[in-house]
């Protein structure tokens, strides 16, 4: 009986746990950019309650072998729309690698959420808390968004890197403290 039990539970606890991992990204919508070889997404985070744009840019140049992956380049607050076409024009003129560019920001119509998921510690301005969601966003974006990028795309987990600047610059330093081989830069 407690053996019978014992599997019972042990099904209904790894039926849970996948179910739990199975979409902790949801596609609210996709759609072609202007700009060449872009794609816009809206999805929602599970974990982050929230929805996100991110926009993939890819480069103009064309993977050469089978199974060849390419570089990933990971872009806070949308990378200020400059990111992705920034590196269509490098790579054009052979002044960078070919590379992905996946620039992320909040999705239009939601609510300022920078200083909850670009701070790993909280903290106080004019007496209200504020921060301190860094670790979840950090969650978001290593164990939610790569593989969905990595799914749909020929990027490569070992030569992406994370770009951010101002507080999203103090988001990436704490992800490299905390996890500094969760990207190669």
């Amino acid at each position: 009986m407690r053996r019978t039990l014992a599997a019972c539970l042990s099904i209904v606890v790894a039926v849970l746990a996948s179910a739990a991992v199975a979409a902790p990204l949801t596609v609210v919508s996709e759609a072609p950019v202007t700009e060449q070889s872009a794609t816009r997404f809206v999805v929602r985070s599970d974990r982050l309650a929230r929805d996100y744009e991110v926009t993939v840019q890819l480069p103009d140049a064309k993977v050469f072998l089978p199974g060849q992956k390419l570089a990933a380049i990971y872009a806070l607050d949308g990378g200020h729309d400059l990111a992705g076409p920034t590196s269509v024009f490098l790579g054009a003129r052979a002044m960078m690698a070919p590379a992905i560019v996946v620039s992320l920001r909040l999705a239009p119509g939601q609510p300022s959420s920078r200083n909850e998921d670009f701070t790993h510690h909280p903290f106080t301005v004019d007496g209200k808390a504020s921060g301190g969601g860094g670790a979840a966003f950090e969650a978001f974006l290593l164990q939610d968004l790569r593989p969905f990028i990595e799914a749909r795309y020929p990027a490569d987990p070992a030569s992406s890197v994370l770009f951010g600047h101002s507080l999203g610059g103090v988001f990436a330093a704490n992800l490299f403290a905390n996890n500094p081989d969760a990207f190669a830069g």
